[in-house]
């Protein structure tokens, strides 16, 4: 049972710094509003996974040509995070 927990605590604890922004746990509750914010200004066909694949880990900027659709416009920066 011990074992289980340790593990199951490394694959949240390496996911939530693989996938959120500034591997900071405490943005979880942003997440809804960025995605929100995302698929409303910038990309009307955004999904789940595309918003965590492009927007949080900027995979999609590594691997593949800037192929922007006609209706995409490009990332910016927000400030969702309060200092």
């Amino acid at each position: 049972m011990r074992k289980t927990f340790y593990i199951f605590l490394f694959v949240y604890y390496t996911l939530g710094v693989i996938c959120l922004p500034l591997g900071n746990f405490s943005n979880l509750i942003h997440l809804p509003e960025m995605y929100d914010y995302c698929k409303v200004t910038e990309d009307p066909d955004l999904n789940l996974g595309d918003f965590i694949v492009e927007y949080l880990m900027n995979l999609d900027g590594v691997f593949e040509d800037d192929e922007t659709e006609d209706d995409d416009k490009p990332h910016q920066m927000v400030e969702f995070f309060p200092n």
